[in-house]
């Protein structure tokens, strides 16, 4: 028997054609969703159109969720899935650098700063293409979208263990590709 409570009342209320709760879904998880999508198939676009087929699906098969604890790791599930099936249809698109994809001017920041900090994300994003993507998924839901090990593992259908393994090789390699660069070594220094 489901436990009664918020979470339960709010996928209630969206089965029954509340406007108001499925707007409330979307908009909680929309731009998160956006933008694991967006990291992971590396083109706007397609992230977009993604996205709204992540959110039809939810809409559509929010009956089927039977524990409505799970429902975040559940609608990145479905997108997941979705990409999944994008790249099978066209293949994995280029990684995009999110951090540098706006221009933002920050007044008390000096140009040099600026141009180093572009540099240490398209160094990044460029090691991050240089993984499998099954370890890429991991980096992306781990680092970006701050989900933790159980629910990326409920995410991926793996068990925790697994995805664990796949963070401890991805993060070698990128360590290993990143260890000789004069901008990641200048990191080590200000950290320590």
């Amino acid at each position: 028997m489901e436990k009664a409570g918020p979470q339960n009342d709010w996928i209630a209320l969206i089965c029954s054609g509340d406007r108001n709760a499925m707007n409330a879904l979307v908009q909680k998880y929309y731009v998160r969703i956006f933008h694991y999508l967006w990291r992971y198939m590396g083109n706007k676009e397609v992230a977009k159109d993604l996205t709204q087929a992540t959110f039809t699906i939810v809409l559509a098969r929010l009956r089927q969720l039977r524990d409505p604890g799970k429902l975040t790791s559940w609608i990145y599930r479905i997108a997941h899935n979705e990409a999944h099936a994008e790249v099978m249809r066209r293949g994995r698109l280029h990684l995009v650098a999110m951090d540098h994809q706006h221009d933002i001017e920050d007044a008390g920041q000096n140009k040099l700063e600026e141009m180093e900090k572009k540099e240490r994300g398209e160094l990044i994003q460029k090691a991050l293409s240089t993984i499998p993507p099954e370890q890429l998924e991991v980096v992306i839901l781990k680092q970006y979208e701050e989900l933790t090990f159980r629910e990326i593992a409920d995410i991926l259908s793996l068990s925790e263990n697994t995805v664990k393994s796949r963070m401890y090789y991805a993060l070698k390699a990128l360590k290993k590709t990143l260890k000789d660069h004069p901008i990641i070594k200048d990191l080590y220094h200000e950290a320590s």
